[in-house]
């Protein structure tokens, strides 16, 4: 099928299938008996991702969330000895430069945090983190704000990994659930190893009803070259299950349009510490914004600058006689 071809089907599918999702999920509290609509939503109870009862003050006291948060006006800095990354975000059509992230990974009582600074050419600013559970898959903890070029807050979102997330008419989310925004680290939790044939599964919560299952499969990268350096790499696909996402849709249908629905392509270094080396991402209508790619364009450990990984000839030496 040409380029064109699929571009219109996906500019007409799309969105009727997200317009689906968000009409039906509401449709449910239109159509609830009374005596439903007037009952309490569910207790709040823990999930298997839940956060630990001390991280919000954590987070404060490192400048996330609360006043020291407004104070930073999102900025703020890793450790020293700390391993940070830096990644580019440019159109796929003409390159052009959409931001630029740099990010980097906290140990936090017993959970990991991971923490993306991002700049915008534009002159805004964004600050995002992510509570990793240490104890199980998923996310217990999510905010992103977003600034000016003078730290004025323009907007902000906080997300928590609860039972009570479930209001009256929502689906039932699963323990081990991800906010709608979802780092590329999230793509390495999710699957028992980054060896080729390994598969995964990630849920998404999309709207306040329901959430989208991410299918995740492995498979050789061979040698991948980006900006950082060239290092033997493993591919992540990620598909989004639109049975989950529409339940109520007829399977024939669902048959016919899965395939339109864009894939996004992670790659990965294949030996530790498993880098995120790249991301083909096209038009979706969950993210929006036009088709993209991200590169790794510089590592370095905080306080020392940039550096080359050295194992990275030696993993490509070893690739080499198993690629075609």
């Amino acid at each position: 099928m040409s380029k064109p071809i699929r571009s219109l089907i996906l500019a007409i599918v799309l969105p009727v299938l997200l317009l689906a999702a968000i009409t039906g999920s509401a449709s449910i509290i239109a159509l609830a008996r009374p005596e439903v609509e007037v009952n309490a939503p569910p207790a709040a109870a823990t999930g298997a991702s839940a956060p630990r009862a001390d991280t919000e003050r954590l987070l404060q006291q490192r400048g996330l969330i609360g006043d020291h948060h407004v104070q930073a006006g999102g900025r703020i800095e890793p450790s020293a000895g700390t391993e940070v990354y830096e990644t580019v975000e440019a159109a796929t059509g003409g390159g052009q430069v959409m931001s630029r992230t740099t990010s980097w990974s906290e140990p936090l009582n017993g959970d990991m945090l991971w923490i993306e600074a991002t700049d915008y050419p534009s002159h805004q600013h964004q600050l995002s983190f992510w509570v990793l559970s240490g104890k199980s898959r998923g996310c217990a903890m999510f905010g992103r704000t977003m600034y000016s070029q003078d730290g004025r807050r323009l907007q902000s979102e906080f997300w928590r990994n609860d039972r009570a997330l479930r209001i009256t008419g929502a689906a039932d989310f699963p323990p081990d659930l991800y906010p709608a925004a979802v780092p590329a680290v999230a793509m390495r939790r999710e699957l028992d190893s980054l060896r080729a044939g390994a598969r995964g599964r990630l849920s998404q919560q999309i709207t306040p009803y329901g959430y989208v299952d991410l299918d995740l499969s492995v498979a050789s990268g061979g040698e991948l070259t980006v900006p950082a350096g060239q290092f033997a790499a493993c591919k992540v696909t990620s598909q989004a299950d639109v049975a989950k996402l529409l339940p109520n849709w007829p399977h024939m249908l669902l048959r016919v349009v899965n395939p339109f629905v864009p894939a996004t392509t992670y790659y990965f270094q294949c030996a530790p510490p498993y880098r995120f080396l790249k991301k083909q991402q096209q038009g979706s209508p969950f993210v929006g914004g036009p088709e993209a790619v991200t590169e790794l364009v510089r590592f370095y450990t905080a306080g020392r600058g940039a550096q080359a990984d050295p194992g990275a000839r030696r993993q490509l030496a070893a690739l080499k006689p198993r690629v075609r």
